[in-house]
C-alpha cells in the first residue's frame, strides 16, 4: 500500500526543459534537487543517490522515448518521483535502441514500507502504456496536469489550472500513438 505521503510528486520535482546531455548529468540534477528537497539524510551528499541510480541502471527505458530509472538505498529518507523532459533526446540503454525524451525517476528508502517502491513503479508502468499519458508527459507545460494524469496518490481532484485531462486532450493538436 502506498504511503499517505503527499510529497511523492509535486511541482518542485519537475525539470521540463532540461539541458542534460547524458544519463550521468540527469542523475546528478535529480540528486541535487532530491537533496535540497529533503529526500536524503542531511549529512549525506547527493553522490550517494547518483551512485544508486548508476548501480541499478540496466535497461530502464520503456521504449517510445521514456525511461524509468530508480534507486533505493539507506540514505534516502522518503520516496519520491522526479520528472525530467529533455530539450534534446539523450542516449539511453533502451530496448528499442532509441534516445530518451523524458524520464520518470523513482527513489525510495531501502527499508520502505512493504513494497512501496514496487507499487509506485507498477503505477508508473501502467500509465506509460496509455497514449494519453505519453502525450501529456511529452507536451504539457502544466506540471499539475502531468501530476493529475500520473495520479500516483489516487487523488481525483488535483487542481490543473481549470482543465481536466479530457479538456487538455481536446485542445491538443498532437496525434496519439496507439501502442
Amino acid at each position: 500500500m502506498l504511503s499517505k505521503q503527499d510529497d511523492i510528486l509535486t511541482v518542485e520535482h519537475f525539470f521540463l526543459e532540461s539541458d542534460c546531455k547524458t544519463q550521468a548529468e540527469a542523475f546528478q540534477e535529480i540528486a541535487t534537487s532530491a537533496k535540497k528537497l529533503g529526500f536524503l539524510k542531511k549529512n549525506i551528499s547527493e553522490k550517494s543517490l547518483v551512485n544508486s541510480f548508476i548501480q541499478r541502471e540496466g535497461t530502464t527505458s520503456f521504449g517510445d522515448g521514456v525511461a524509468v530509472p530508480h534507486a533505493r538505498n539507506e540514505d534516502i529518507v522518503k520516496s519520491g518521483i522526479f520528472i525530467m523532459r529533455f530539450k534534446q533526446p539523450i542516449p539511453w540503454k533502451a530496448l528499442d535502441e532509441q534516445p530518451v525524451k523524458a524520464i520518470i525517476a523513482l527513489i525510495a528508502p531501502l527499508k520502505s514500507a512493504g513494497n512501496e517502491h514496487l507499487e509506485i513503479l507498477s503505477k508508473v508502468a501502467q500509465r506509460l502504456t496509455k497514449p494519453e499519458f505519453q502525450s501529456i508527459l511529452f507536451n504539457s507545460k502544466d506540471k499539475k496536469v502531468i501530476i493529475q494524469s500520473l495520479n500516483i496518490n489516487n487523488k481525483p481532484n488535483v487542481e490543473t489550472s481549470g482543465k481536466t485531462i479530457s479538456e487538455y486532450m481536446k485542445g491538443s493538436s498532437k496525434k496519439l500513438k496507439i501502442l
